[in-house]
């Protein structure tokens, strides 16, 4: 389980997201910091809700570098790992 884990590090790319900070749950324990992403508030093509179904799903998330050159954005969510790319 490390050498999974180390193996991502030694040959992942590092990305950087940017985020939407949400008011923490509790403070008292231990919520200090929530993040949300652009992608978290995003449906899915041919999806108008969540609903139940879709706990426990694995969502697959696209992402290209912004015009910025140092944050990447979404490109696309799909229920299927795409075949190339970040």
């Amino acid at each position: 389980m490390i050498a999974c884990s180390r193996w991502t590090l030694v040959t992942g790319e590092t990305i950087l997201l940017r985020v939407i900070p949400v008011d923490p749950r509790d403070l008292f324990r231990g919520d200090y910091v929530i993040l949300n992403y652009n992608f978290t508030r995003l449906r899915l093509p041919g999806e108008s809700s969540w609903n139940e179904s879709h706990v426990g799903r694995e969502i697959f998330v696209s992402l290209a570098p912004e015009q910025d050159g140092k944050h990447w954005q979404e490109t696309e969510l799909s229920w299927t790992r795409p075949t190339s790319g970040t």
